[in-house]
């Protein structure tokens, strides 16, 4: 049986391994980024697995991205959302890895800025299937 730790891992093994880094000044971190973090970051997490013959499951990338200062203004920084978001979907959508026998598949993507803190997220959200 796969468990979200291991699912969470697939994950940021795959991003981990890509040149996100051109375009985010952060890093990548499992479950949550440190409170002090002032760069665009990217973060996996999941949901309950339930215990089936066909072990579907779901893992959410958040890419978060600093407001840019503009005069008075905090103005979403919607370009390294976007560039973030293009580089990463094609890396997890309709992916199976044959060694773990799961399938990544995207089920949706949206954006919503965060409440208390001058930043933005995109999140992808990845459907997952195991076999048992």
């Amino acid at each position: 049986m796969v468990t979200t730790f291991e699912l969470k891992s697939i994950v940021y093994n795959i991003i981990k391994a890509s040149n996100f880094k051109t375009i985010l000044n952060g890093d990548i971190y499992i479950d949550e980024k440190p409170l002090n973090s002032d760069k665009n970051d990217i973060v996996i997490g999941s949901l309950s697995i339930p215990k089936e013959v066909l072990l579907p499951s779901t893992v959410l990338i958040n890419i978060y991205a600093k407001n840019i200062k503009s005069g008075t203004s905090d103005l979403p920084n919607l370009a390294v959302l976007n560039n973030a978001t293009k580089l990463i979907m094609p890396l997890v959508d309709e992916v199976y890895l044959e060694s773990k026998k799961t399938y990544l598949e995207i089920e949706y993507q949206r954006d919503y800025k965060i409440d208390g803190a001058n930043e933005r997220v995109s999140v992808i959200r990845l459907k997952t299937r195991t076999i048992n």
